[in-house]
C-alpha cells in the first residue's frame, strides 16, 4: 500500500518461528504475563493488546 510504511519504536522484538510456547511468564521473568491453559499469551484480538501496560502479541504465540 503506497506510503503505509512506517516505524514503531519498541524495547524488543521476538521473531515468531512456530515454536511451542513455554512457560514464558517465569522464561522472561514476568509473572503477570496473562497466560491461556496452553501456555499461549492472552491478548485483546483486535488489539494485540496483552493485560500489561505496553505490552502486545501476535502471531502463533498467542
Amino acid at each position: 500500500i503506497d506510503g503505509a510504511d512506517y516505524v514503531e519504536d519498541a524495547d524488543i522484538v521476538i521473531m515468531a518461528l512456530g515454536f511451542s510456547p513455554e512457560a514464558l511468564p517465569t522464561l522472561w521473568n514476568e509473572p503477570d504475563l496473562p497466560v491461556s491453559r496452553w501456555g499461549t499469551i492472552l491478548t485483546d484480538y483486535s488489539t494485540g493488546k496483552t493485560g500489561m501496560d505496553g505490552v502486545y502479541a501476535v502471531g502463533d504465540i498467542v
